[in-house]
């Protein structure tokens, strides 16, 4: 099993194949990160989320997350049960 979730000091960054996301509560350190990143590899950062992988993240008050992938789960129950 490969580790897909790297955290370094209050930036973390889950790996996906070739997909990338960075959380941090200070969103300079995600900036500063990518800018890093961007003189060794090629990236093409997205802003939205739900273009990543399908995503969805839905935010509580209580301050917990959720995280969908409602078009993979929409595909699972079509091969399943059909369209």
């Amino acid at each position: 099993m490969d580790s897909c979730l790297f955290i370094k000091d209050e930036l973390s960054c889950l790996v996906y194949i070739d997909d990338y996301l960075f959380f941090a509560r200070n969103e300079h350190m995600i900036t500063d990160m990518i800018t890093n990143l961007k003189e060794e590899f090629m990236l093409e950062p997205e802003d939205d989320l739900s273009a990543n992988l399908g995503l969805h993240f839905n935010h509580y008050t209580d301050s917990t997350m959720e995280l969908i992938q409602p078009l993979l789960i929409q595909c699972i129950l079509d091969m399943v049960f059909g369209p």
